[in-house]
């Protein structure tokens, strides 16, 4: 995948877009191990999909979640589990796309999504699977793929974020499969 055809926008976009559909691994860390906050790092998300959708004009809230960002991150040395990694990836994800944000040098497409490669194929692994037969695996590139041509389409940017959020949620599973029951 070439990430340097992506302008700023859409790589702020595509990592928005891995964060979101991260998202399910990092509430159901904060479920198990009763840490974290998903509440508010789902504002933090919305906040961003509002940005690309040029709904929010200011940066000064932006700013102040970066400030209070910290304390939401797995500490993966007091949790050594492999949700603890799949946790701090999508706050990693979610963190670049805040400083995105407010510094537009900051191109991080690339480099997020080799992080979420590298540990789906850890999670593969952990099954005793390989990449050439897992579903896991075969959906997240397909995902990645149409994630590209729809950042590639020439639709505004307000249509294009209201297609991509039901994309990126997948119906509320992450790539690893990890899915929240919201009833």
């Amino acid at each position: 995948m070439d990430f340097n055809s992506l302008n700023h926008w859409q790589q702020l976009a595509f990592c928005t877009a891995i964060a979101e559909r991260c998202f399910p691994n990092y509430a159901l860390f904060c479920e198990i191990e009763s840490t974290g906050d998903a509440q508010q790092v789902r504002k933090m998300l919305n906040k961003v999909w509002e940005y690309l959708r040029g709904q929010l004009k200011s940066t000064k809230n932006i700013e102040k979640q970066l400030e209070a960002f910290d304390p939401l991150m797995p500490d993966t040395d007091a949790s050594d589990h492999l949700g603890a990694y799949l946790a701090l990836d999508m706050t990693v994800a979610l963190q670049s796309c805040l400083q995105s944000i407010i510094d537009n040098s900051i191109l991080d497409a690339e480099a997020i999504a080799e992080m979420t490669n590298e540990r789906l194929k850890e999670v593969i692994e952990v099954q005793g699977d390989t990449l050439d037969s897992s579903e896991l695996w075969l959906r997240h590139m397909e995902f990645e793929s149409k994630l590209i041509e729809y950042l590639k389409e020439q639709v505004s940017h307000a249509e294009l974020i209201k297609r991509l959020i039901p994309f990126a949620s997948d119906g509320g599973v992450s790539q690893v499969g990890v899915c929240l029951d919201e009833d």
